[in-house]
């Protein structure tokens, strides 16, 4: 980074959340009649005065209030208990007014429960405010970083990483945009993860899962060892020692083990920008193979002239996916050289992807097996569960470390006009959620392989994956 960095105004965070909760506030009021009492107990105080002031905007001629202390009658929203009461109750013609609001701080939760209860103010539940505002924000990141940053609060989920919470992924990602938002700040701005800042953690999207991890690891050797400050550097396995000795002088003037206090300063003091986890080198890195992976194909059917209707003319000869009627499909592949072979090799994983690029459901693992095999096949279950869009899909598979590092593989995608798919990447295939084909899956097209190995090693596969056994594939005639 070559300029400052600021920290996330507090007035920015309660306003982005405001702005996520009012307009279905505003809704349930608009649905509302006459004399009808609502209350919120749930938000934070700063929160409560941010929401006021934007519903106030959105429902300009309903009761919304905010519930106060005897003396508080002069602040913005504020009213006594004594007035609420009156407002709930019809006016001095006899006439209903218009639907009331009111925020109970949790300050006052407690004692206004007798006086507000649910039996007169209906309890508005606001579920999911957070996750809908996480998923705007992240709609607002450069494409290319939207998964990448979906993946890292997703290891930090399944890592337990209490310091990872939904309020704290919304300051993350609104502290990354308030200081313009790219891959530098996205990596500086994970302090409000409680991690350690890391300006190049998106330079290369492969290893963005290891490095959180790894930087996951060592905030909670800092938190949870109880040796001394230098001892739990030591224990780090820095390959440097006048890094160590940089890291020796920061914990010198921070406690180490808070992390919430001192991952900030790394980044908002600029003399520290030298320890950033980006400069953290370890003496045992990874050092990982390279391999070429070529999907061969699925067991999807094939749509033929028979089968075709009017919906259907359109996709004749196309594998078509119809998650109602088939709730598995198969993928196959092979790679080169064996997986037992591979440094780092840990296990594969198969995706649905669509044709835009979004992933439907969640990856599919298999685990490196350690025999001289070079074939194998994923099988994705349970599609009928999965929100499919009509349209053209496609399964990846890649390959990954223990760590979660995607690993490199030695054929890139083709820039060919013939050939725009990687070959780790299946045919497109067409979905159709709501359709239908009576086609049984074994009446598809007949399969092309590279070679007659390729072909009797595919169908050994099958057999075994069937139960059968595979040497009862025999080559019996060849056209």
């Amino acid at each position: 980074m070559s300029s400052s960095f600021v920290k996330l105004p507090k007035e920015k965070l309660n306003e982005a959340i405001a702005e996520t909760l009012c307009p279905r506030i505003a809704e349930v009021i608009g649905k509302r009649g006459a004399g009808h009492c609502m209350r919120v107990t749930d938000l934070d105080d700063d929160i409560i005065e941010a929401a006021c002031k934007e519903l106030s905007n959105l429902c300009p001629e309903d009761n919304i209030f905010i519930l106060g202390h005897y003396g508080q009658e002069g602040m913005p929203f504020r009213v006594t208990s004594t007035k609420l009461i009156e407002l709930r109750n019809p006016d001095e013609n006899g006439e209903l007014r218009r639907p009331l609001l009111v925020f109970i701080p949790s300050s006052l939760r407690t004692s206004a429960e007798d006086s507000f209860g649910v039996a007169t103010f209906e309890e508005l539940t606001l579920p999911d405010i957070y996750k809908n505002l996480i998923d705007s924000l992240l709609e607002r990141l450069p494409t290319t970083l939207k998964r990448p940053v979906f993946d890292v609060f997703q290891t930090l989920k399944e890592n337990l990483w209490s310091s990872a919470s939904e309020i704290a992924r919304v300051r993350y990602l609104l502290t990354a945009l308030e200081n313009g938002v790219d891959g530098e700040t996205l990596g500086a701005s994970l302090y409000e993860l409680s991690l350690i800042p890391d300006f190049k953690l998106f330079e290369d999207l492969g290893r963005v899962n290891g490095k959180t991890k790894r930087n996951l690891e060592c905030v909670k050797k800092f938190v949870l060892s109880h040796k001394s400050a230098r001892g739990r550097v030591s224990d780090l396995g820095l390959n440097s020692k006048e890094f160590e000795a940089l890291l020796f002088d920061f914990f010198e003037k921070n406690d180490i083990q808070e992390p919430e206090a001192w991952t900030p300063r790394i980044v908002l003091d600029k003399n520290w920008w030298n320890i950033s986890f980006d400069k953290w080198a370890f003496k045992q890195e990874v050092t990982m193979g390279k391999l070429a992976l070529t999907v061969l194909g699925t067991d999807l059917p094939v749509v033929s002239e028979n089968d075709a209707d009017m919906h259907m003319s359109g996709l004749v000869g196309q594998q078509v996916l119809t998650p109602k009627n088939l709730h598995k499909l198969s993928v196959s592949f092979e790679i080169s050289p064996f997986p037992n072979r591979v440094n780092g090799l840990a296990y594969f994983t198969a995706q649905i992807i669509t044709q835009n690029g979004d992933p439907v459901g969640k990856s599919k693992k298999l685990k490196a097996w350690t025999t001289n095999r070079s074939q194998n096949n994923i099988s994705i279950s349970k599609l009928n569960k999965l929100e499919f869009e009509e349209g053209w899909h496609f399964i990846r598979i890649q390959p990954w470390t223990a760590d979660g590092d995607l690993m490199q593989l030695e054929t890139e995608k083709s820039t060919s006009e013939t050939e725009s798919k990687a070959p780790n990447e299946s045919d497109l295939f067409y979905v159709l959620p709501e359709g239908s084909i009576d086609v049984e899956p074994r009446q598809r097209a007949i399969p092309i392989r590279q070679s007659l190995e390729h072909a009797r090693f595919y169908l050994q596969l099958t057999a075994l994956g069937n139960g059968r056994d595979p040497n009862d594939i025999k080559i019996s005639d060849i056209i």
